[in-house]
């Protein structure tokens, strides 16, 4: 569910693959954006807000929650006329949620074209010191690595991150979106999802991976 085509949907067709071979069967539903329902977000710094739907979503376009909710609300439906192997999980879940209540989920923005055209790459942003150190110039290619894996982007020098001193370190801050992936625009580069880590506050349940370790150096023709 999602309001433009993805990486996650179009796997099957991606990179290196041959969508003869893959066994995977994939629906996408069109979802409706986030201004087009209402509900609360919740974010990684813990706040919870509540909006209100500016419009309505396009054609057949439903919120997650909406679709979520129709979709196991006929799974229930066809075990009870039809049974299943292991049915009690399902025909005793609790299912008496309104229709009308979505989960947030922020617009991709790399789908508009006024946007792509300032920034038709995926890149990363360092400040002017760690450039220099680095040895690379505003608009060259860098390469991105943590534990995880690697992405390579456009280097973006900039006065908005500066070196932090903490204690008798010189620590770089780095700055990268997760805006890109091989789908769209054409040759735009990877997900900085390559690098994220998969942590959370254990209490809470609230991802934190917008936050991790990464080496950042120029990338070699």
């Amino acid at each position: 569910m999602n309001i433009f085509d993805n990486e996650t949907a179009s796997f099957w067709k991606g990179p290196g693959l041959d969508p003869k071979t893959v066994k995977t069967e994939v629906f996408l539903l069109p979802a409706a954006a986030s201004m087009e329902k209402e509900g609360s977000m919740s974010n990684s710094g813990r706040w919870v807000q509540w909006k209100y739907k500016a419009c309505a979503p396009p054609q057949d376009a439903l919120s997650v929650g909406d679709w979520i909710f129709r979709l196991m609300s006929k799974v229930k439906s066809l075990y009870q006329k039809e049974g299943g192997v292991y049915p009690e999980p399902v025909l005793n879940l609790k299912w008496d949620y309104a229709d009308d209540k979505g989960m947030f989920d922020p617009l991709n923005t790399r789908w508009q074209s006024w946007l792509t055209e300032a920034q038709p790459q995926a890149y990363v942003e360092i400040s002017e010191e760690l450039a220099q150190i680095k040895g690379i110039k505003n608009g060259e290619m860098a390469k991105v690595e943590s534990l995880r894996g690697s992405v390579e982007c456009v280097a973006m020098v900039t006065t908005r991150f500066r070196p932090f001193k903490i204690g008798d370190q010189i620590i770089h801050q780095v700055g990268t979106t997760f805006n890109y992936g091989w789908l769209h625009p054409k040759d735009c580069g990877d997900s900085a999802n390559l690098l994220t880590p998969t942590v959370g506050d254990a209490n809470t349940m609230t991802p934190e991976y917008k936050a991790f370790m990464v080496n950042v150096s120029k990338k070699e023709d």
